[in-house]
């Protein structure tokens, strides 16, 4: 049998046994709370797998790696900068559980009134879908490099894949999967790398073999090394993913052990693909920044190999369907279900098919960017930009208010869009600063300013608000 047949069987094996878990699954959900959050329901222990398995996918697969793969420890700044995220989520993770809400533009309507809810819903669900959409390419990576399919076919196997797990099961299974998940992809990623560093001889033969100045984290100017900081720094005050995953925590102190053990987990799996990045700077010279991993994962025996390539499906199957769920809660719980009476079978049923519809929209604009962590870059920009401040300085700063929250996402959101067709269209300026460099401190700024200048005409809301971290701080 053929290497290559291996990895094929050791992929289909693991497809098939995950979507068999989302059928098991939707036997389990008997309500839209369960299919889009499981809201307060998930144990210490699988949250903090689920928001191993979430964090993890094709920005740190890819993105992070093809940065190392084109300019060694200069390209650390991506992983830095999720690092910092996910420490300062940890920070904000037990006041956010305590809000009783299910997705972000509903928090926001909870502390500034309905309008801020409308004004955010498309930055977020644009965001959720661009992130689930890249998962989606990266799975394709894995069958282009490794089964020598067009980039076209393995769009199309990875989007097929991906919804099938997320149509079926949900958060529920998402959640319950995600430790699984989460435990193949650290030990098959470690296993991997002992492997990969063993075969060149050793972390100093590696590092001695590196090229001149790869072991520097200058080797990227200032501004380029801020325009990857900046917009991945956003995502743990403003990514709705991680929001649904502190909702789901059964308790405060559950939610902060588990963020505890993310830090942990991430930070570990940062530096294995650091290291697996370097090696394949030395043994394969000139492949595709993108498919680096999947590229080193080929070239080690096979078990081993398939390993890494099935850790590496798993981790964008979790975090694709994370995010097709976060994205198509905001759609129906905000756009959908808006002033309609409930009903819980309408609303499961047009979640099922918004994920469908985001995929397939998704594999579409896939074909416009070929490069996925300028992709990735562009999502946690459009999302966070002009949120940071709404959702983050607005759950301990009283004195913000409406105003200032609708001025900051229209501020961040407008700059981020113009900023992107000025980018496509050649504009010089727009390809050397990150978008995200103007629009983060424009949306502060108004939002202060206009917080400032504005008087809060609904105090008795934002009283009511805070009401809800009063036991969070006993």
């Amino acid at each position: 049998m053929s290497k290559h047949m291996i990895y094929l069987l050791g992929m289909l094996v693991y497809c098939c046994v995950m979507v068999g878990i989302g059928v098991v699954a939707k036997r389990q959900i008997k309500t839209s709370k369960d299919f889009q959050g499981a809201q307060h329901s998930i144990p210490p222990f699988v949250l903090a797998m689920t928001l191993i398995a979430s964090w993890l996918g094709s920005g740190t697969m890819v993105g992070f790696a093809s940065r190392v793969y084109y300019f060694g420890l200069g390209g650390i700044w991506y992983a830095v900068a999720c690092v910092f995220s996910v420490v300062y989520f940890r920070a904000l993770i037990g006041r956010i559980r305590q809000v009783p809400a299910m997705t972000t533009p509903e928090m926001l309507a909870l502390r500034y009134g309905d309008k801020a809810r409308d004004w955010s819903v498309i930055p977020v669900f644009l965001g959720q879908a661009t992130i689930a959409a890249y998962q989606i390419k990266a799975v394709g990576y894995i069958f282009e490099i490794t089964l020598g399919m067009s980039p076209d076919m393995g769009l199309v196997v990875g989007t097929v894949i991906i919804l099938a797990y997320t149509f079926l099961g949900g958060f529920y299974a998402v959640a319950w999967t995600d430790v699984f998940q989460s435990c193949l992809f650290l030990c098959g990623t470690l296993v991997a790398t002992i492997v990969a560093v063993t075969k060149v001889g050793g972390l100093n033969i590696l590092f001695s073999s590196l090229p001149e100045g790869y072991l520097s984290v200058s080797n990227v100017d200032a501004l380029s090394a801020l325009g990857v900081f900046v917009p991945a720094a956003l995502l743990g005050g403003t990514s709705m993913f991680m929001y649904q995953r502190a909702w789901a925590a059964k308790t405060v102190a559950a939610a902060k052990k588990s963020a505890n053990i993310n830090i942990f987990g991430a930070s570990f799996v940062y530096t294995l693909v650091l290291i697996l990045s370097l090696v394949a700077v030395i043994t394969l010279p000139g492949i595709r920044g993108d498919v680096v991993i999947f590229a080193v994962a080929d070239n080690l025996p096979v078990v081993v190999g398939m390993v890494l390539l099935v850790s590496a499906l798993a981790i964008f199957m979790s975090t694709g369907a994370s995010l097709l769920i976060a994205s198509s809660t905001v759609f129906v719980r905000e756009v959908y279900m808006r002033n309609k009476e409930p009903n819980e079978k309408k609303e499961i049923m047009a979640s099922r098919i918004t994920i469908l519809c985001i995929g397939i929209i998704g594999m579409a604009l896939l074909r416009f960017y070929p490069s996925l962590i300028s992709l990735a870059l562009l999502a946690y920009s459009i999302e966070g930009a002009g949120l940071l401040c709404p959702l983050v300085v607005g759950m301990y700063w009283k004195r913000g208010n409406l105003a200032g929250a609708i001025a900051s996402i229209a501020c961040g959101f407008t700059i981020v869009v113009g900023w992107e067709i000025l980018n496509r269209l050649g504009i010089e300026f727009a390809q050397k600063i990150h978008s995200s460099l103007i629009a983060v401190p424009v949306a502060a700024i108004a939002y202060f300013l206009f917080s400032t200048l504005t008087e809060n005409k609904d105090k008795e809301r934002v009283e009511k608000f805070f009401d809800n971290f009063k036991a969070e701080a006993k």
